[in-house]
């Protein structure tokens, strides 16, 4: 509890030198503070969590999938650990293993055998190659350690009083992102997060998928579960790695249209003209008035207008660019031309996951 003590402590002096600057803002400092308290209720939980296992012999055995590899069976899951720490941003870190003696080892296709490896190593899984497997094969070996490591990360997001969450390696190789609210962290919420941890009936991911406004719960559901991947042959190497990384998802909805990015897609562009990606026949908007590439791990909007482009986070202020670009964070509006305001018809609503 020390570290997010002493963040506390520095958002209060940062906000008395604000207000002796004459900067600084009550709304601001209520996003600052609830983001706190959420991640003080988060750390309060998870330790005392960890605590209790120590002391419980808990027996919880994993069947752990691998994509296109293969699956290792009862896996035990211990060797918790909780870690809070400042890099710039602070983090929460829950962090345990999969674990049984001995290796797994699969065969796989030769042509991907590589990309495999690489994704998995990435990822933190501990692959060993065959020096001597035989060279020409349909099939190569692949020899995973059975050590998973499984991390859940917490992380402060203050431009936009929003937390961000990581799943790292939960039940496959690669990790999901999500963003919490404050209001989104009771006890309720912290409950059905302890039956996910510990592998027992829950509804937590439901409650994480139903942030994404504009879908109910249940289409929400099945456009994240409609990401159907081909089969291993008919896959080229950069669909092998996709497999380890999909944490980037942007989703996009303008009116009933509602249209999903990931780290993956191609620019994706916004205006009046006809073959944009996304339509929007407002007055103020060009033909091709701004565009969205993923670069350095964000999306970043980049206008190209005449009017310029307004972009507002939820609970934070309005950015208006004009030849300009900004990193898309958390939740909030795009305006073509336009201030965002209930007023305007042609608002485009932006989720980030």
């Amino acid at each position: 509890m020390g570290i997010l003590d002493n963040l506390k402590k520095q958002a209060d002096a940062a906000k008395d030198r604000a207000v002796e600057s004459g900067e600084f803002e009550v709304g601001v400092d209520v996003r600052h503070r609830a983001v706190v308290a959420s991640l003080r209720s988060i750390h309060s939980f998870l330790h005392d969590m960890v605590e209790q296992l120590y002391l419980v012999d808990s027996d919880i055995r994993v069947d752990y999938s691998i994509p296109e590899v293969g699956t290792i069976s009862a896996l035990q899951q211990g060797r918790y650990e909780l870690q809070a720490v400042t890099r710039g941003e602070t983090e929460i870190q829950l962090s345990y293993h999969l674990f049984k003696d001995g290796d797994s080892r699969f065969e796989v296709s030769a042509d991907v055998a590589e990309m495999l490896q690489h994704g998995l190593r990435e990822n933190g899984l501990w692959v060993v190659s065959e020096k001597n497997a035989a060279q020409g094969g349909a099939l190569a070996p692949l020899v995973v350690k059975s050590q998973i490591p499984v991390r859940f990360i917490f992380q402060e997001e203050f431009s936009d009083g929003t937390l961000r969450l990581r799943i790292e390696n939960y039940e496959t190789p690669g990790s999901q992102q999500f963003v919490l609210q404050p209001d989104q962290v009771n006890d309720a919420f912290l409950d059905e997060m302890g039956k996910y941890i510990l592998r027992m009936k829950n509804g937590f991911m439901n409650k994480l998928k139903a942030r994404v406004a504009g879908m109910k719960p249940d289409e929400e559901e099945d456009l994240l579960d409609s990401q159907g991947l081909p089969r291993t042959r008919e896959m080229s190497n950069s669909r092998i790695m996709s497999l380890f990384n999909r944490e980037a998802h942007l989703y996009l909805a303008y009116n009933d249209l509602i249209r999903e990015l990931s780290s993956r897609s191609p620019e994706f562009i916004f205006g009046r003209a006809s073959d944009c990606d996304m339509v929007v026949p407002s007055e103020f908007a060009s033909r091709q008035h701004a565009r969205i590439v993923f670069r350095k791990g964000k999306f970043v909007l980049i206008d190209q207008s005449r009017n310029g482009t307004f972009v507002k986070t939820q609970g934070g202020k309005e950015v208006y660019i004009q030849g300009e670009e900004v990193p898309l964070s958390g939740s909030g509006f795009i305006s073509l031309g336009k201030s965002a305001s209930v007023s305007n018809a042609h608002m485009i609503y932006y989720n980030i996951q």
